[in-house]
């Protein structure tokens, strides 16, 4: 009774969905499809486009990309984006990679740079086409961080969830001598990414 109360609204009738773009997601945290779905706009707007101008708009982000490693990335051409788990990472020209997790609440906004920038963007990055990437998070929690390789990007992963490396066999194999509940074994990251 209680609870069932709760969940309608004063005159017992339930409370309709919110609405939401495709992709937005502000007030829960990006899964793996969110992740993907990103990953997948991202993608046309930046693979074989050079980075032309590199602004952290949050002390958060500059903290994880100081000036010194923002002037890296400028002059770049971005060769690649690929997710790996709910990590995103844009492969540049030279080997060097830019690393980017939206943590709780992040996602992407591509638009002509000459636009309106979106409430809460904490970094974006100006392409040579006239194209903004802009990293958009309510919460300033997401990260965009420069790497000089796909190898120091990314801590110890399992295979991904979509990988066909992640089947019942290997999930058998990897629980096998684990004792506890299994929630927390899936959300080990070393497990499955």
């Amino acid at each position: 009774l209680h609870a069932r109360a709760r969940r309608r609204g004063a005159l017992g009738a339930r409370t309709p969905p919110v609405a939401r773009p495709v992709g937005h997601f502000p007030d829960r945290m990006p899964e793996l499809p969110e992740v993907e779905s990103a990953v997948r706009r991202l993608r046309p707007a930046v693979v074989g486009r050079r980075i032309v101008g590199v602004r952290t708009l949050h002390p958060s982000t500059a903290r994880a990309l100081p000036p010194d490693d923002a002037a890296r990335v400028v002059g770049r051409a971005v060769s690649d984006v690929v997710r790996r788990g709910k990590h995103q990472l844009l492969a540049l020209d030279d080997g060097s990679v830019v690393h980017a997790h939206f943590r709780m609440a992040g996602d992407w906004h591509v638009a002509p740079t000459a636009d309106p920038a979106p409430a809460h963007v904490r970094a974006a990055l100006d392409l040579d086409d006239g194209v903004t990437v802009a990293l958009v998070d309510g919460r300033a929690l997401g990260t965009l961080v420069w790497r000089p390789s796909l190898g120091a990007a990314l801590p110890a992963l399992g295979p991904d969830a979509v990988d066909a490396a992640f089947d019942a066999a290997y999930l058998a194999g990897a629980l096998r001598g684990r004792r506890g509940p299994i929630k927390p074994a899936l959300l080990d990251q070393g497990l499955v990414a």
